[in-house]
This record gives C-alpha cells, structure tokens and sequence, in this order.
C-alpha cells in the first residue's frame, strides 16, 4: 500500500488542534519561557523536528541517521517500535 492513501486515516498535531498544551506554571523562567514559544511558535508552522539523528534504539539499531530529522506530521513517527539509547527496557 506505499503510496496509497489511506482511508479514514486522520492524523494532526499541535497546528490541528489535536494536541493542546497546557499553561506553563509559575516556576518557568522567562528564558525557558521565551525558548518554549520559540518552539512552540515553529511546531505551529511545520518547521520544527521532534526527531534528529543522529538516534539510536536501545538495542543499538540506528533509527535515524546523521542530518536525518523528522517533523511533528512525519508518517515515519507513526511506526515507531523502540525505546531510544539509554533506555532500561523493551517495547514488547
């Protein structure tokens, strides 16, 4: 089914309006604050990558190369199976 759409396959995320935040709470900095909307404002616009490679599974398997990144809407994200390097346990 590569390239074949999917039907009734819907998918969003913070530019959708399916995922919400929530207030910062009082004991954010201003300079943590400014950093947040700065990230917040690109995850809005598409531009910002929740994944960079480079990025390794904890059993060592490269799930993302050098210079590879992935964006919030990223069909890839969907078929994520792994617990990243450093992580103590298995998906299973």
């Amino acid at each position: 089914i590569a390239g074949t759409p999917l039907p009734n396959f819907t998918r969003g995320g913070l530019a959708d309006g399916f995922v919400k935040m929530s207030p910062l709470g009082p004991a954010v900095s201003e300079a943590a604050r400014k950093q947040f909307d700065g990230t917040l404002a690109e995850m809005m616009k598409g531009g910002f990558s929740v994944i960079k490679g480079p990025l390794k599974s904890n059993k060592g398997v490269v799930v993302a190369t050098e210079g590879q990144a992935f964006v919030e809407t990223a069909i890839e994200l969907e078929s994520i199976n792994y617990l990243v390097e450093g992580v103590v346990g298995s998906t299973a």
